[in-house]
């Protein structure tokens, strides 16, 4: 694993074979605080099979919303004006030596915008995502399990501690903001107009995946936006 050392927003909008609008980008594709870290495929860790061989994870918190800066990922996504999206996850629990339970939850920003720290009617703290504390499934309805990755329906259905809700747009740019919370493995995002049935390998399609290493030495503090239709 590594420090995150450049900032870079990717953004990717995509109109599905289900005519659904879907947004989606990479989780280390954004502005992340110091306490955030990147894990890619190599020979020494188990294969996370993440988009792009890459994801983010976190040191360890705890509270009912983020107190730092530190904590926070904050994202600009272009979406369309005026619309209703569902919150979509692509994340990995870790067995964690039999302590999953440990190492799974996160918090999410109500709606859109800058949250203010430490206030807890602002943020959605997500809880239990462990194969052993919910019944969570995936968008083809197969219930979720530790070590593997697995896109999940925030919106409306992680519901332990309180419901993630849906995000409406105003003028369509929007700022995204997540709090790690626990060492949850976080792959991608990604935002599905409300109520629209989505698959798995269509919202991994959406995703942009980073650019290489080499091609960010000159981009560090350059806001990118990546655009694909399928």
């Amino acid at each position: 694993m590594k420090n995150i050392t450049t900032s870079l927003v990717a953004l990717a909008a995509t109109t599905a074979m289900s005519q659904a609008a879907i947004v989606a980008f990479s989780a280390e594709d954004g502005l992340l605080g110091s306490n955030w870290i990147t894990g890619v495929s190599d020979a020494g860790e188990l294969n996370p099979g993440a988009i792009g061989g890459a994801y983010v994870t976190s040191s360890n918190a705890t509270g009912d919303s983020p107190t730092s800066a530190n904590q926070v990922a904050t994202y600009t996504v272009a979406l369309d004006a005026a619309t209703t999206y569902d919150l979509y996850v692509r994340i990995r629990v870790d067995e964690n030596g039999g302590n999953s339970a440990g190492v799974d939850s996160i918090f999410i920003g109500e709606g859109f915008g800058i949250k203010v720290l430490g206030d807890n009617a602002q943020w959605t703290r997500v809880n239990g995502l462990n194969e052993n504390s919910n019944s969570y499934v995936n968008p083809e309805s197969v219930e979720i399990t530790n070590d593997t990755w697995n896109w999940v329906k925030f919106s409306g259905q992680v519901t332990q501690d309180e419901p993630v809700g849906t995000f409406t747009t105003a003028t369509g740019v929007e700022t995204f903001q997540v709090g790690h919370r626990e060492e949850l493995w976080i792959d991608a995002y990604a935002f599905v107009d409300t109520g629209e049935v989505v698959t798995s390998a269509q919202l991994t399609a959406a995703v942009v995946p980073e650019p290489s290493s080499s091609a960010l030495i000159g981009l560090a503090g350059v806001a990118l936006i990546f655009r694909r239709r399928k």
